[in-house]
């Protein structure tokens, strides 16, 4: 099973607004990333990497502003309602665009209104037990755990 880190509008710059507009000069001011997580994880990493890269290749910064909390909801949502001219992009963790509508009762932003542009990593996840436990497998696992 893999995670996905995703950086969300993050215009590899064909697929902005301000791109797609025929805008040739975006960027021509700073462009905010707002990060789903504190400072100092993985996607705020990565995050930070590109940033970097994108900042010398195309000559503007991009400033990254880091809002976690609730999952990523609270950043997912300044993403959503800032204007849509491609200068606040959002680099997120899975869960504010796929799992947290089923998480939380109630959310202020609609996750199918984002639109995907990059994979900034892929991390493989692995499930780990100790030699004595009963469960060998997933299967026997997920059997083991319902019923325990």
């Amino acid at each position: 099973m893999r995670s996905f880190v995703l950086i969300l509008a993050l215009a590899s710059l064909v697929a902005s607004p301000a791109a797609a507009q025929g805008d040739a000069d975006y960027p021509n001011k700073p462009v905010k990333i707002v990060v789903t997580v504190p400072a100092g994880g993985g996607v705020d990493g990565v995050t930070r990497i590109i940033a970097e890269k994108l900042h010398a290749k195309l000559g503007q910064p991009f400033v990254i502003e880091n809002r976690g909390g609730a999952g990523g909801n609270i950043a997912a949502e300044a993403v959503f309602v800032s204007d849509p001219d491609g200068y606040t992009l959002m680099a997120s963790q899975p869960a504010p665009i796929t799992t947290n509508v089923f998480l939380h009762k109630k959310i202020n932003f609609d996750p199918t209104a984002f639109e995907p542009v990059a994979i900034l990593s892929r991390i493989p996840n692995v499930l780990l037990v100790r030699t004595d436990f009963p469960a060998k497998s997933p299967q026997e696992f997920m059997t083991y755990v319902k019923s325990n």
